[in-house]
C-alpha cells in the first residue's frame, strides 16, 4: 500500500486503491473510484531512497562474496596445479601418491576443480556461451605467466631465502607444463556444471514458491480474510 496517494481532481487518498499494470507503457494506473481520474502510482521518494540502499548493500554484499571466491579459488586452482605438476613430473608417481597427504590429493584433483565448475555456473548464469569459462582460463593463464616475475620478487623481500622453496638450486617448471596440469583441473571443473544446474534449478523453484506465497498472503489481506 502507497504512504499517499491524493487523487489531483476530487482529493480522495487512493492509497488503499489497487494498480493495474498498462499494457502498452506497463505502468502502474490507479482509478479514482469516486471521479474516475487516472493517474500513475509514483513511490513516494522515502520508499524510493530506501530500496536503493537496500539495492546497493545487496549489491556490495555479492561483489565482496564473488571477489572472495575469485581470490581463493585462484590461488587454490594455482597451487593444486602446482601439485599436479610435482605428481606428474615425479620419477615414481605411485610412491609419490603412496606418500602424498590424502587431503591435499583429493583437494587438488577433485574438491578445488568440482567447487571451481559449481561457482562459475552459479555465479554467472547471466553469461552467455560460456563466457565465464574463457575468462577463468585466462586469468589462470595470466598468474601462470607471472610466475617467472612474481617468485623472484618474493625471493627478495624475504630474509633467509636460500632455505625458502623457491631458491636458485630448485627446477622450476615451464609454463607449458604448468598449463597442461590445469587443464588436468579444468576438465574436472566442467563435472561441476551438472551440480551448478541443480543447484540454479532448486533455487528458482525455491523463489517461485515464495513468490506464490507472498501473492496468496497478500491477496487474502486484500480481501479481508
Amino acid at each position: 500500500m502507497a504512504i499517499a496517494h491524493v487523487c489531483m481532481q476530487c482529493g480522495r487518498d487512493l492509497g488503499r486503491c489497487r494498480p493495474l499494470r498498462d499494457p502498452y507503457y506497463h505502468l502502474p494506473i490507479v482509478i479514482c473510484p469516486d471521479c474516475g481520474y487516472a493517474c500513475v502510482r509514483q513511490l513516494h521518494p522515502i520508499l524510493r531512497l530506501r530500496r536503493r540502499e537496500l539495492r546497493l548493500r545487496v549489491s556490495l554484499r555479492v561483489l565482496t562474496i564473488q571477489l572472495l571466491c575469485l581470490l581463493l579459488l585462484a590461488l587454490a586452482n594455482w597451487s593444486g596445479a602446482e601439485f599436479l605438476l610435482d605428481y606428474i613430473s615425479y620419477s615414481q608417481p605411485i610412491a609419490y601418491l603412496l606418500h602424498a597427504d590424502p587431503f591435499v590429493l583429493v583437494g587438488s584433483g577433485l574438491i578445488i576443480p568440482l567447487l571451481t565448475g559449481i561457482w562459475l555456473t552459479v555465479a554467472f548464469p547471466h553469461w552467455k556461451y560460456g563466457m565465464q569459462w574463457v575468462a577463468w582460463v585466462l586469468l589462470i593463464v595470466i598468474l601462470i605467466s607471472l610466475d617467472p616475475i612474481v617468485v623472484p620478487s618474493i625471493k627478495h623481500l624475504i630474509p633467509n631465502s636460500a632455505e625458502a622453496p623457491w631458491r636458485s638450486d630448485v627446477r622450476f617448471a615451464d609454463a607449458g607444463s604448468q598449463l597442461a596440469a590445469f587443464g588436468v583441473m579444468l576438465a574436472v571443473s566442467l563435472t561441476g556444471i551438472l551440480l551448478g544446474k541443480m543447484i540454479l534449478l532448486v533455487y528458482v523453484q525455491h523463489r517461485s514458491i515464495l513468490w506464490c506465497k507472498r501473492r496468496t498472503r497478500l491477496r487474502k489481506q486484500r480481501l479481508g480474510r
